[in-house]
């Protein structure tokens, strides 16, 4: 359950010259990255992108939560982390979160919580047009843990008594 930066690193360059931002794309032809993080517009030879960052983001995110690789040796055919975890939701998520994930029985919105983290990592790692931008990712991940936090509070305050 490590995070290799360098996945991340595929973006348009971004580089700050004399106060003015511009924007260079890469000229490379071959894919850069690990297998199953990369994108996989960038097998069909498109140039880096943010939203190809995002999927790498959404993989990661999907791989933290259940425990398995993008090239896990179980996803055969068209069977890929996506498409597991997509075919699993709502219903199955406490089933495919990963049993190594130690946590306190938070009832409903733990479970909640989770499930709408994991609709996030499908949402980011559908295909490229389809994918969230970040502004959404981020203010989503926001509501989601303060939804959880207030839900942890009001248990809290019904526990003390």
């Amino acid at each position: 359950m490590t995070a290799h930066i360098g996945d991340f690193g595929l973006a348009k360059i971004v580089a700050s010259v004399s106060g003015e931002i511009q924007q260079y794309q890469s000229s490379s032809t071959a894919i850069k990255g690990s297998i199953g993080y990369v994108a996989p517009e960038y097998g069909l030879g498109d140039l880096v992108s943010k939203e190809g960052v995002i999927y790498s983001y959404a993989i990661l995110l999907l791989e933290m939560f259940t425990g398995k690789k993008p090239i896990d040796e179980s996803f055969k055919d068209d069977l890929n982390l996506h498409t597991f975890i997509e075919s699993n939701l709502p219903d199955r998520v406490m089933e495919i979160l990963d049993p190594r994930i130690a946590f306190e029985d938070g009832g409903g919105s733990l479970k909640d919580c989770i499930l709408s983290v994991m609709r996030i990592g499908v949402a980011c790692s559908m295909e490229q047009s389809e994918r969230m931008k970040m502004r959404d990712i981020i203010s989503e991940l926001v509501k989601i843990k303060s939804s959880y936090v207030k839900e942890r509070q009001k248990q809290g305050r019904r526990n003390a008594f």
